[in-house]
């Protein structure tokens, strides 16, 4: 999930984001760790619902969760006091929870919807104000939200570990659902919607931040590290792909089956170390002297990003796309996005095209179909080391496959590749820069990830990196 408009400037409520307290969080050294908490992917509800949405050492800081068709990973949470599951998504920055159901649910029974943030039984909950107004680009097109901006304390089910007072959306309307309770955000804060408009509010207000103030508002793992939580500001992370040989239901969709994964909060997941990863430098974004007068950061990274090297075929590397080179000075730099939101694969067409011909496709051109049983072997390269997938993850039976308008199921004697074309945006991810591919949970389901965020307050002395390693 993917923010792509945030809030303009407010003049409500300021007065009581002014009067909230900065002071520097007192840091325990000795309090600091790493915390592992397994989850599992949760069930989707309806076939046309958005589609987006580790080592495992069970103890009692872990949670464990439920899982179903490969669409999306929940972990449970509870804010203000309030136990809810909501998604893992390093593609966003925002948390947020649903007060109001959102549309796209009407005919799904009561019983079946996931829970809602209750405002009535909520406690500790700091009202900003101010109003969320965030637009959303998912895998099912655009997502229209609104909501109150608010902080609690959020801590995860089952541990001690507590981020005090972060920064959420409480969504009164949304024109998307999720499919869980809601949504916390594992990106960058420059690149959401939250960050930017309290900044513009203190503003506003004549009392701008400091950047070392602005940490007060920062997504969870951040905050996590300067409340002194966690040891770094970084998260692992660990999913496994379901069993493909457990029972399909009358509706051609697995029974709910649990399936263990790992987030991991301030270190490695169990059964990996530092050496296990080969890292590459996210892109860093600079801020000139107008940002940085309402608090930003002198440069930030920005969103989960890394040079994808080449891609292998069947044994042989592909062309490089011709959709980007004529349009953005990338530096002959091809971007992907690690996006655990994404429940598939984005490739330019005409990489589409090396892989499995234009013309195969049922009901939908995007969908590319051919028989099961296809020798489909594919490699990406990153950080001079390569990552195969498997073919259990990019080659599906067209039924259980998700696509962006729902068109699985058309060919269901044949299998699905789990990936759509993606047209390269330019500047997306900072000036000359912009994201060629995106590689979703099939990607990340081969895979152990890091994602460290690095100096957020100067990101240029100290850089974000993703540290992919192969599953052991």
């Amino acid at each position: 999930m993917k923010s792509l408009l945030w809030a303009g400037l407010l003049s409500a409520g300021i007065s009581q984001v002014a009067a909230y307290p900065l002071q520097p969080v007192a840091r325990s050294i000795s309090s600091k760790r790493s915390l592992s908490i397994p989850f599992q992917q949760k069930p989707k509800l309806s076939k046309n619902l958005l589609r987006k949405r580790q080592d495992t050492n069970p103890n009692d800081d872990q949670s464990i969760l439920g899982n179903e068709n490969d669409v999306r990973y929940i972990a449970s949470i509870v804010i203000a006091g309030e136990p809810l599951d909501v998604v893992i998504d390093s593609g966003s920055t925002d948390t947020f929870v649903f007060s109001v159901q959102p549309q796209g649910l009407e005919n799904i029974p009561a019983s079946e919807l996931p829970p809602l943030f209750n405002n009535a039984t909520a406690v500790d909950v700091i009202d900003t104000g101010l109003t969320y107004n965030a637009t959303y680009g998912g895998g099912n097109g655009i997502t229209e939200t609104l909501g109150a901006i608010q902080l609690a304390p959020v801590s995860i089910n089952g541990t001690d570990l507590q981020a005090n007072n972060l920064t959420f959306a409480n969504l009164y309307s949304s024109s998307s659902p999720t499919g869980a309770s809601g949504l916390l955000g594992l990106g960058f804060p420059f690149n959401g919607a939250i960050y930017v408009t309290i900044l513009e509010a203190f503003e506003a207000a004549n009392q701008p931040l400091s950047a070392e103030e602005t940490q007060r508002f920062f997504p969870i793992v951040p905050l996590l590290e300067y409340q002194g939580k966690i040891d770094q500001a970084l998260f692992s992370i660990v999913v496994d792909r379901l069993d493909s040989e457990a029972p399909l239901n009358a509706n051609n969709q697995f029974d709910t089956v649990f399936s263990n994964g790992t987030l991991t909060f301030g270190g490695y997941p169990d059964g990996y170390s530092q050496n296990d990863f080969a890292f590459s430098s996210v892109p860093v974004v600079e801020f000139n002297e107008r940002g940085q007068s309402i608090g930003l950061p002198s440069s930030t990274g920005n969103r989960w990003t890394l040079p994808l090297e080449a891609i292998y075929f069947n044994g042989a590397q592909l062309s490089n796309t011709t959709e980007q080179t004529d349009y953005y000075n990338d530096g002959e730099a091809y971007y992907a996005l690690i996006d655990t939101g994404n429940p598939s694969l984005s490739f330019p067409t005409d990489i589409m095209n090396q892989i499995v011909p234009s013309g195969a496709w049922a009901g939908n051109p995007d969908n590319r179909v051919l028989p099961c049983d296809t020798t489909f072997n594919l490699t990406v390269q990153f950080a001079g080391r390569q990552f195969p997938l498997s073919s259990k993850d990019t080659l599906v039976p067209s039924y259980l496959a998700v696509d962006s308008l729902g068109y699985g199921g058309f060919a269901t004697d044949q299998c699905q590749f789990q990936a759509q074309p993606d047209q390269p945006t330019p500047d997306e991810i900072g000036p000359g820069t912009s994201i060629t591919y995106q590689l979703g949970d099939p990607f990340l389901r081969n895979v152990a990830a890091v994602f460290n965020y690095g100096n957020i307050l100067n990101s240029i002395a100290t850089p974000p990196t993703i540290g992919l390693a192969a599953r052991k």
